[in-house]
């Protein structure tokens, strides 16, 4: 198992895709060494932008595929970063559905 803390930076809040990209790269690497299940912890993050959310997680599924998903852990969530999350996880779901 592994976790992946993202209050670490001291922000309360995670808006750049370079910082996405990061934790994406961090949780990419936790799969190739299968350390599953990947914890996400938001704790201490009251929100997060749209392009976060996308270059960390729409970006991941790009790469890894649905699959990736029952591998990870969303864990300390505030409902702004509950919110962003599970509206790109629609997003995502909607555009695979058109293909």
């Amino acid at each position: 198992m592994a976790t992946l803390r993202f209050s670490t930076s001291g922000t309360k809040y995670l808006g750049s895709r370079y910082t996405a990209k990061h934790y994406r790269d961090e949780i990419l690497r936790a799969v190739q060494a299968g350390d599953q299940p990947i914890i996400l912890d938001f704790s201490g993050i009251e929100s997060v932008t749209d392009s976060f959310t996308d270059e960390l997680l729409g970006a991941l599924i790009a790469t890894a595929d649905m699959q990736i998903l029952p591998l990870l852990r969303f864990k300390g969530c505030s409902a702004a970063v509950r919110t962003a999350i599970e509206t790109l996880l629609a997003e995502v779901v909607e555009r695979r559905a058109r293909e």
